[in-house]
């Protein structure tokens, strides 16, 4: 079920909201003065999306492995994001 929530009660209801879109399948749509601008899914919901190309699976599948190991520091995270980022830019 989508459900639409403002963008100012979002940042309040973060976390939440992520553990609802991940553990309960839960769909946001968030919401700046009653305009649609984003919205929060949950991981499995972006894998099994048949848009995806498996390249980017793979990325997904990576990061979340970082983050699932939770040994590597959100500094180390940015960046090696950020060097991936560069050598895709061509920088």
């Amino acid at each position: 079920m989508v459900q639409k929530i403002d963008v100012s009660k979002a940042r309040i209801e973060l976390p939440k909201i992520m553990d609802e879109a991940y553990f309960e399948d839960q769909q946001f749509i968030l919401l700046r003065r009653g305009i649609p601008m984003a919205a929060i899914v949950g991981i499995k919901n972006i894998m099994n999306n048949k848009v995806i190309k498996t390249s980017q699976k793979k990325e997904i599948t990576r990061l979340f492995g970082i983050w699932k190991k939770k040994k590597a520091s959100t500094t180390q995270i940015a960046n090696n994001l950020r060097e991936k980022a560069w050598k895709y830019h061509g920088r």
